[in-house]
C-alpha cells in the first residue's frame, strides 16, 4: 500500500514540476510513439534561411517542443498536430515534407524543387492575369 501511494506521489509532484511529466518519462506508449516516429513518413522542416526566429512556433507547441531551434527537422517527440505550421506567421519558414526514412529526407533538395510543379504553375497564373 505504501508503495502504491510513494509511486503516486512522485507522480504527482513530478507533474507539478515539469510539463507532461507522465507522458515524456513514464508512459509506455510515449516511448513506442518516440521510436516509431523516427520512421514517419511526414516531418515538419524548419527552413533557417526563411525563419525569423519569432518563436510563434514554439509557444504554440502541445509537447513542448521548439521547432524554431530544429535543425532542420523538428524533434522527434513530435505528435504531429501541425499546430506550429499553423501559427507560423512566415510563409515556408515551417513545413511539412515527406516521406521520410529513419530521420533522413528520402529526396533530395534538386528533386523537391522539381517534385513540386504546382507552385511554380500557380505562381505564373498570378502573373498572367
Amino acid at each position: 500500500m505504501w508503495i502504491s501511494i510513494a509511486i503516486l506521489a512522485v507522480i504527482l509532484g513530478g507533474s507539478l514540476v515539469v510539463d507532461r511529466f507522465w507522458c515524456r518519462y513514464l508512459c509506455p506508449l510515449g516511448g513506442v510513439f518516440a521510436i516509431l516516429s523516427r520512421f514517419s513518413l511526414v516531418r515538419i522542416r524548419r527552413s533557417p534561411q526563411v525563419c525569423t526566429d519569432c518563436t510563434m512556433c514554439d509557444k504554440t507547441c502541445p509537447v513542448g517542443i521548439e521547432p524554431s531551434k530544429a535543425k532542420p527537422f523538428v524533434s522527434t517527440d513530435c505528435i504531429g498536430c501541425m499546430d506550429c505550421v499553423a501559427a507560423c506567421p512566415v510563409k515556408g519558414a515551417l513545413r511539412v515534407e515527406g516521406p521520410v526514412l529513419l530521420g533522413f529526407p528520402v529526396l533530395k533538395e534538386t528533386e523537391r524543387a522539381s517534385a513540386s510543379p504546382r507552385e511554380r504553375v500557380s505562381a505564373g497564373s498570378k502573373d498572367a492575369s
